[in-house]
């Protein structure tokens, strides 16, 4: 054999796994990013309420490192329905602060 035809030869046998399997397809699942700022805070039942871009206010427990005003960005769980109202936080994640003033009134 040729040293050319040797080449061509390991060539494609190096390049074969890359194009002989596909690729596996991302499940995304029943999860979606939403984003929200913290709206209130109840130390006493441990509790902070978020609200998103549309006005829904949502609640997860832990408080102790949030201020009013605080971005949050959470993984939310659908569970496989269209009511939106039954989604849960998967994760929840600190994504900066805003003056929330200038954002909630509406004078």
């Amino acid at each position: 054999m040729t040293k050319k035809f040797f080449v061509t030869l390991v060539l494609i046998a190096s390049l074969l796994p890359c194009v002989a399997f596909k690729t596996p397809e991302r499940e995304v699942g029943n999860y979606y990013p939403r984003a929200f700022v913290v709206d209130k805070l109840d130390y006493e039942k441990d509790i902070v309420t978020v609200v998103d871009a549309v006005g829904m206010k949502w609640k997860f427990t832990e408080c102790d490192d949030w201020e009013v005003g605080d971005m949050v960005v959470a993984i939310m769980d659908s569970k496989g329905t269209e009511i939106i109202t039954d989604d849960s936080f998967v994760e929840i994640c600190f994504a900066g602060y805003i003056d929330p003033i200038p954002y909630w009134s509406y004078d």
